[in-house]
């Protein structure tokens, strides 16, 4: 797969298309609650970019951990299969210690496992999942655009607070 180098920024409009999904009712609620989730993107000009996704979780009973899932294939408007390969480069807590997580595809996503299958965690937990994505970027005549849903399809725990910071790394 190659990749295509975004052009300069001065001359490239990004679009962002951020969809947050929350989900407020609590029928839907899993045995915690999901108070901040923010993200933070670096868009790299070979057109990858880094997402830092920081999840502050209160668990209302005691659990082993969380569950992510990150779609890497999606189909678009005109029925073309995309695919944007999702490298998983850590798991960690909010003071930068290693959470345990196992990796695994299945279908079109990538299923994150957080948490020691031995060991209860209980009250409130961040995780901070760092991934990189390739071929994410939306070329036309005009302009490029990123599409990344923030928060994912997937929660079925209440998500309290949703936002995003998108910034471009420019070399000097």
């Amino acid at each position: 797969m190659t990749k295509k180098i975004l052009r300069p920024i001065s001359l490239v409009f990004f679009s962002l298309n951020l969809i947050l999904i929350l989900f407020a009712s609590p029928s839907f609620a899993q045995y915690f609650t999901i108070n901040r989730y923010h993200s933070d993107i670096l868009i790299h000009q070979d057109s990858s970019f880094v997402v830092k996704e920081t999840i502050e979780v209160t668990f209302h009973r005691p659990r082993h951990g969380i569950y992510r899932q990150i779609p890497f294939k999606y189909r678009d408007e005109l029925g073309h299969v995309i695919q944007t390969p999702t490298k998983v480069l850590s798991v960690k807590d909010g003071s930068g210690k290693e959470w345990k997580y196992k990796v695994s595809k299945k279908d079109h996503r990538i299923h994150i496992r957080i948490g020691d299958p031995k060991r209860f965690v209980k009250d409130r937990q961040t995780y901070v999942i760092t991934c990189e994505v390739e071929n994410a970027i939306l070329f036309f005549d005009d302009h490029d655009e990123i599409y990344r849903n923030v928060t994912g399809n997937d929660w079925t725990a209440h998500i309290a607070e949703a936002y995003a910071n998108v910034g471009l790394a420019v070399k000097s």
